[in-house]
C-alpha cells in the first residue's frame, strides 16, 4: 500500500500541497495570536472573545479543522474525482493490482495528509497562543495539565474526523463527476458545522458531530472503492 501511495504522490505532483500545508499552518498560528491582539488593542480586554483556554483552543480547533477539511476536498478532487472527469481513471485497469487497492491508496493519501496536517497545525497554533499569552496575558488563568491533555486528545479526534470529512465529498463528486460540486459540498458541510457550533455554543458538540460525519465519510469512500472493482471499464 505504501508503494501505491508513493506512486500517487509522484503521479499527481503533490509536493505543492505540502508547501500549501506549511503556509496554511503558519497562517492559522498567526491568526490565533493576531485576533486576540487586535481585540485587546481595541477594547483593552479579550474577555468578550476568550474567557479561558477552552474557548481559545475551541476557536483554534474550529479554524484548523475547517481549513484542512476544505483543502482535503481539493486534494480529493485532484486524486479521485478529477480522474473520472478527464477520464484518466481507466489507467487503473493497467495497474498490476486491483482497482480497489489503487483507490484505497488514493484515499489513504488524502486521509493521512489531512490527519497529519490538522494535528501538526493544531498543536503549533495552540503552542503559539500559549506562548503569546505568557507575554500579553490574554487569559489570566494558568494553563493546567488537564486542559493540555484535553486539547491534545481533542486534536487527535479532530484530525481523525477531518480526514473522514475530507473523504465525504468523494461520493458527491463521483456521482456528479464534477470537481466544483466536490469542493462545494465540503464548503456546505463546513458552513453547517460552524452553524452547529454557534447554535450549540460548545466546541464539544462540534467534535461529536464531526466524528459522526467523519465516520460516514470513511465508510462511504470505502464503499465507493469497492464498487470500482465491480464496475464495467467502459463505464468508468
Amino acid at each position: 500500500m505504501s508503494k501505491l501511495m508513493a506512486i500517487e504522490w509522484r503521479k499527481h505532483r503533490l509536493s505543492g500541497y505540502a508547501r500549501a500545508t506549511v503556509w496554511v499552518t503558519l497562517l492559522l498560528a498567526v491568526s490565533g495570536l493576531l485576533l486576540p491582539l487586535l481585540v485587546q488593542a481595541d477594547s483593552g480586554s479579550v474577555d468578550a472573545l476568550f474567557t479561558d483556554y477552552g474557548g481559545a483552543f475551541g476557536y483554534i480547533n474550529l479554524m484548523t479543522g475547517t481549513a484542512f477539511m476544505v483543502l482535503a476536498s481539493v486534494l480529493a478532487s485532484k486524486l479521485v474525482v478529477g480522474e473520472y472527469v478527464n477520464p484518466t481513471i481507466q489507467v487503473l485497469v493497467t495497474y498490476p493490482v486491483s482497482r480497489t487497492r489503487s483507490m484505497l491508496a488514493k484515499l489513504a493519501v488524502i486521509a493521512g495528509w489531512t490527519f497529519a496536517s490538522v494535528l501538526i497545525a493544531g498543536l503549533l497554533a495552540s503552542g503559539v497562543f500559549w506562548a503569546g499569552n505568557l507575554v500579553w496575558h490574554f487569559i489570566d488563568l494558568p494553563l493546567t495539565l488537564a486542559e493540555t491533555a484535553d486539547q491534545a486528545l481533542t486534536l487527535v479526534l479532530l484530525a481523525a474526523s477531518s480526514a473522514g470529512l475530507g473523504l465525504l465529498s468523494i461520493p458527491v463528486g463521483l456521482r456528479t463527476k464534477s470537481v466544483p460540486a466536490t469542493i462545494l459540498s465540503t464548503l456546505l458541510i463546513a458552513a453547517a458545522l460552524n452553524l452547529v457550533t454557534s447554535v450549540g455554543g460548545a466546541s464539544s458538540l462540534l467534535l461529536y458531530v464531526s466524528l459522526a460525519l467523519g465516520g460516514a465519510g470513511f465508510l462511504l469512500a470505502f464503499l465507493a472503492a469497492i464498487r470500482l472493482e465491480r464496475q464495467n471499464v467502459s463505464n468508468l
